[in-house]
């Protein structure tokens, strides 16, 4: 709890398997860290059940849910199991703050690619930050629980790990280096994806598939797009007034 909370998400909590579905069954969620052993109802049952709600379009089970297993096992039999239970990561204890800010970058897209997505190589001209805007700022407070401490902490940290991964994007494709192209910006696009910033994500998402297919047909052009939706980024939130302020550093890619 205390781990999310420190990265900007809302988290509710639930003392056992039941407890999760009678949670979801009152709202959606995104992502399940799910805990294996747990009285009444453990884990890998509470899975069970979820997946089979949602074969049946359940309310509140349509959409994706990523679950992750957490358990002090560490065996591949353990993890053969979560996986057969139709979980779909797997943490074992004792769990780090860069283990769930990892998961969260592989998942994170997951749940928001549908609701994000836009035709990739549109190249974006317009400096209208209101039209068309580039954060999508429900989501994005959201994550911060509408704090706007978090919000500027956020902010910060994604201003930061976006200018070097771009920097080492650009270093790739001109490297015509396509493996790590297709790693750079999955993992860019993950991070973007989970905090809203909704046009920069299909450009990212291209890359990647040019990567995987070690075929980087216009990977320069789409690398100057996500530049140029970065700096649209950075615009619209220096706009924000719990942003505008000195102690967010958004240094120029």
């Amino acid at each position: 709890n205390r781990l999310l909370m420190q990265i900007g998400y809302q988290v509710d909590l639930a003392a056992n398997g039941k407890e999760a579905l009678e949670a979801l069954d009152r709202k959606p969620y995104d992502l399940i860290f799910m805990d294996v052993m747990m009285p009444e109802m453990d884990g890998l049952e509470a899975t069970r059940l979820i997946r089979d709600r949602q074969k049946v379009k359940r309310k509140n089970y349509e959409s994706r849910i990523v679950i992750v297993a957490m358990t002090a096992q560490a065996m591949q039999g353990d993890r053969d199991k979560c996986i057969a239970a139709g979980m779909d990561d797997y943490l074992a204890k004792p769990i780090r703050l860069a283990d769930v800010r990892n998961i969260i970058e592989r998942w994170g897209s997951e749940t928001t690619t549908s609701k994000t997505e836009e035709p990739a190589n549109t190249k974006i001209e317009t400096d209208d930050l209101t039209e068309n805007p580039p954060v999508d700022m429900t989501r994005l407070n959201d994550m911060c629980d509408c704090d706007t401490d978090n919000l500027r902490e956020l902010a910060s940290l994604f201003f930061k790990q976006t200018t070097q991964q771009l920097a080492d994007l650009q270093a790739a494709v001109r490297a015509n280096d396509a493996v790590k192209v297709r790693h750079v910006a999955h993992s860019c696009a993950g991070a973007s994806a989970t905090l809203g910033m909704v046009r920069i994500v299909p450009i990212l998402r291209e890359l990647e598939k040019q990567g995987a297919e070690g075929a980087l047909t216009n990977a320069v052009e789409l690398c100057e797009n996500a530049f140029r939706e970065f700096d649209q980024i950075k615009k619209f939130l220096s706009a924000h007034p719990a942003i505008a302020n000195p102690s967010v550093a958004m240094s120029e890619p």
